[in-house]
Formats: structure tokens, C-alpha cells, sequence
């Protein structure tokens, strides 16, 4: 039964970069291609709640298999920064109520199976730093932070989260999971699935004697 609409806007290969410049294109008024692109930005911007999370990429070495998406740290703590701001203000300047914003850090990294021939794309220390600069854009931005990082470290190893090092295997979604929701239900209680109303209502209102006109009535 349809409580909420999710939109995912994940897009294989972004660090901050892409998808600082990426947001603005999602979030713009002027220069659109057509009505159809103007109605879609026009529908996220009033989005009830986001979130972003990323790092991942950005934390690749800069002479490593990921140097390509590699973003410096002080870089991608500036870009991070800045997506929230570009959100909060999209939300400001359509008249909207203030954007929710759910901060997720990156999640840990598989040491050993990021090392190929000796050469290492990635580690979780570094990507570790990542997380850490992550926080202090939750913090400075006076949004909402889920720290899958955090909560990884203390559960287990990387490699029970993670398939090949870098993405999240079954387990490792299941967990991010947990944690949106979690974070959702003690930040956000009037958002939480229980406390969200049926977009039409359930066959139980509506099968066999039940005047299911009037039960239509009330939505």
C-alpha cells in the first residue's frame, strides 16, 4: 500500500562533484528543456525529506583503480556542503516547508579486496576521514546525521557489508536500511511509516457490505 512516493536519484561513478552539479540540474527553474523537466524539478523541490549520501567515490587514492572519481577531502567536505545548501535553499525560495535532510556517511571499505597486484584503490582509514568530514557537514548545516560508517565499524568487518570491497551486499543494504528508518522514526516520528496515512484506502475499508463511497469520502 503506497504511503510515499521514493525517488532514487543514485547514479553509478558520482563523487561530489558530479553531483553538486547534478542537483543544480535536477533543482533548476530557468533553461529547462521542456514542461515536462520544469514539473519533475518543480515535484522534488518539494520533496518532504532527502536524503544524501556520499564519499565513497571521492575517497578512492589519487593514484589508485578510482583515481579518476577521486575528489580531495577538503574538496569533497566543500561540495558535500554545498548539495545541503543548494536543497535547503531550493525549498526556501519556492515558498515550501523546510527541507528534511537525512546526511548518510559513507560506508566502510574491504581492505583486502580493494588491493589488486599490490596496489590498493581504496582504504577504510581514508575513507574513514571521509566519514568524519561528512559529520561536521551534518553538524554545520543543522541537518540529520545516519552514520553507516559509525554503526558498520562497531557491528562487524567491512567484508560482512560489503560484495567486492566498495558496494553493499545484501546484508550491508539491509543495514542502511535499518538505520534510515530508525533515524526517520526518532527525528522525523511524524514521518515514520506507522504514523503516515494511506494514499487510498485499504480493501479491509472497502470488501464485502461496507459503504465503501463514504470511506472513499474521507481521503
Amino acid at each position: 500500500m503506497c504511503k510515499a512516493d521514493v525517488l532514487n536519484r543514485g547514479y553509478a561513478g558520482y563523487n561530489t562533484r558530479f553531483a553538486l552539479l547534478g542537483i543544480k540540474r535536477l533543482l533548476r527553474r530557468v533553461d529547462v528543456k521542456d514542461a515536462g523537466e520544469l514539473a519533475m524539478n518543480e515535484h522534488l523541490a518539494r520533496a518532504s525529506l532527502w536524503t544524501v549520501m556520499l564519499g565513497t567515490n571521492d575517497s578512492g587514492f589519487p593514484d589508485g583503480g578510482f583515481s579518476v572519481v577521486h575528489v580531495p577531502l577538503l574538496e569533497y567536505e566543500r561540495n558535500l556542503a554545498a548539495i545541503v545548501r543548494s536543497i535547503q535553499s531550493i525549498a526556501k525560495d519556492q515558498g515550501h516547508q523546510e527541507a528534511k535532510i537525512i546526511v548518510l556517511t559513507p560506508a566502510t571499505v574491504d581492505d583486502a579486496q580493494v588491493n589488486t597486484n599490490g596496489k590498493a584503490s581504496h582504504s577504510n582509514v581514508n575513507t574513514g576521514l571521509y566519514a568524519a568530514a561528512a559529520r561536521r557537514v551534518a553538524t554545520d548545516g543543522q541537518v540529520v546525521l545516519c552514520d553507516v560508517y559509525a554503526k558498520m565499524q562497531s557491528r562487524g568487518q567491512p567484508s560482512d557489508f560489503v560484495s567486492d570491497g566498495l558496494h553493499l551486499n545484501a546484508c550491508g543494504n539491509e543495514l542502511v536500511y535499518e538505520l534510515v528508518k530508525k533515524t526517520i522514526e526518532e527525528q522525523f516520528p511524524e514521518m515514520a511509516s506507522a504514523n503516515c496515512r494511506l494514499e487510498l484506502p485499504g480493501v479491509q475499508y472497502l470488501w464485502g457490505d461496507q459503504d465503501y463511497h463514504s470511506v472513499f469520502a474521507r481521503y
